[in-house]
């Protein structure tokens, strides 16, 4: 009877032994899955941000040269000189300003 009390209890000391393991194994594994889904994330935004500038860069390429009415009015005049700096400025553009108007009815 004693054999068999001590070999429950060294099955029961084992059995603990392994439960202990699995739930290491088990938060190793958590962890490692947590870094690899970051990793992914992050290659993830890394890529679109690089599809972003190649694509800012191919509108600049395809920009060229723009002609742009200034209209005779104070208001008009200021927006033809701002549209002209974010063409030129953020796009790549090369803009020409001419004379515009309205014609009175």
């Amino acid at each position: 009877m004693k054999k068999i009390i001590a070999i429950i209890a060294i099955l029961v000391v084992a059995g603990g032994g392994y439960y202990m393991y699995s739930q290491n194994k088990a938060a190793k594994v958590a962890e490692v899955e947590a870094q690899a889904a970051a990793e992914t994330q992050a290659a993830a935004e890394a890529q679109a941000a690089a599809e972003a500038q190649a694509a800012a860069e191919a509108i600049a390429a395809e920009c060229g040269d723009i002609t742009m009415a200034e209209f005779n009015w104070a208001s008009g005049e200021l927006m033809a000189n701002v549209d002209k700096f974010i063409l030129e400025e953020g796009y790549g553009c090369d803009v020409e300003l001419v004379i515009g108007g309205t014609s009175s009815i």
